[in-house]
């Protein structure tokens, strides 16, 4: 009875015990219900001669329950994880620690394709961990171009604040002043 009451099991998985219990093709008509499994039923759908099959949906469940607790934390911990900025001549703000922000999204995005690697990975969990996955990628890409503007950008910046510069190159110190204010303010 104990693997029937799992809290790892949700509806796919209760279709596959409903499945295997009445040996039919559509779990719906089965009568077996897990918010109402009593002893009496357990018998009466002769749920015991099935036990070896239904332990193995479960113990499945159960694996499938733990990727997605661990999903859930991976996600918790970006949540709480911060990127660092510092001052950069006292004006604006550039970022920080680039190779710990960098090493934090490889980390989480090798654990991601290790879930997406199980065999127990799959249907809503298999979803919800691509999407994740996609959203990994996403942040990663931003903080490499992030990265790769912030590198241009503070190489440039001493240039064009020469006075020099505006002289003889006009057109693209106002070029540069566009990126510059643009730069600023994303900044702040």
């Amino acid at each position: 009875m104990k693997c029937v009451m799992s809290e790892a099991l949700h509806e796919e998985d209760w279709n596959e015990i409903k499945k295997v219990v009445e040996n039919q093709e559509k779990a719906e008509d089965c009568k077996l219900d897990q918010q109402t499994i009593t002893v009496d039923k357990f018998e009466s759908q002769g749920i015991k001669g099935k036990l070896i099959e239904i332990e193995e949906i479960t113990n499945r469940a159960e694996k499938k329950f733990q990727l997605s607790k661990k999903l859930k934390g991976m996600k918790d911990e970006m949540k709480e994880f911060k990127l660092t900025t510092v001052s950069y001549k006292g004006d604006t703000y550039v970022l920080k620690a680039y190779d710990e922000v960098n090493a934090k999204l490889d980390d989480q995005m090798v654990q991601t394709q290790a879930m997406l690697g199980s065999s127990n990975c799959v249907l809503k969990l298999k979803i919800d961990t691509r999407s994740w996955e996609t959203k990994l990628t996403l942040m990663q890409d931003i903080i490499i171009e992030i990265n790769r503007c912030q590198k241009q950008w503070m190489y440039l910046e001493p240039i064009f604040s020469s006075e020099d510069i505006g002289k003889t190159l006009g057109h693209e110190l106002t070029e540069f002043q566009y990126v510059d204010k643009l730069w600023r303010n994303t900044m702040d």
